[in-house]
């Protein structure tokens, strides 16, 4: 999905990995699972020669679970995470999610910008529950939220 300037959102290739947990972890973000998991889905927000961004995915029957969000520090406040965010939403809901959840500790307020609202964690699908992401990887002081896809 090309957007403007020679950007695009695509999906991410294996030998690209390494360079996203290197995105992530300089975000601040967990990486720990993700060596060891290769079914979570990564688009990346690239050009011909950099990648600027990265959103993951797992799939849970008709739940997602949006995870590892990030932009480059040099590129944030430009809409890139925002298009991102859409770009996930719209690959999940191709593929049969129809509800989106997400952990966050610092970015409630973007996610509540784009339409997703605060949830209990005691009401978690038991999917969610159960993914490492929500287990073990998030602190449990990380805010649920959701969002009908």
């Amino acid at each position: 999905m090309k957007w403007q300037d020679g950007k695009c959102i695509r999906q991410a290739t294996g030998e690209e990995q390494t360079r996203l947990l290197h995105m992530l972890e300089e975000a601040g973000l967990p990486t720990s699972d993700l060596q060891k998991d290769p079914d979570t889905r990564f688009l990346v927000a690239a050009t011909d020669d950099a990648i600027l961004g990265c959103v993951g995915i797992e799939f849970y029957g008709s739940l997602v679970l949006i995870r590892s969000l990030a932009v480059s520090a040099a590129l944030r406040n430009q809409g890139i995470g925002s298009n991102l965010l859409r770009a996930a939403e719209e690959f999940s809901y191709d593929h049969g999610a129809r509800h989106a959840y997400l952990l966050t500790v610092t970015a409630e307020e973007f996610f509540r910008r784009r339409g997703y609202s605060r949830v209990e964690r005691t009401l978690t699908p038991l999917p969610i529950a159960s993914s490492a992401e929500y287990s073990s990887v998030c602190p449990s002081s990380a805010v649920l939220m959701t969002r009908h896809i």
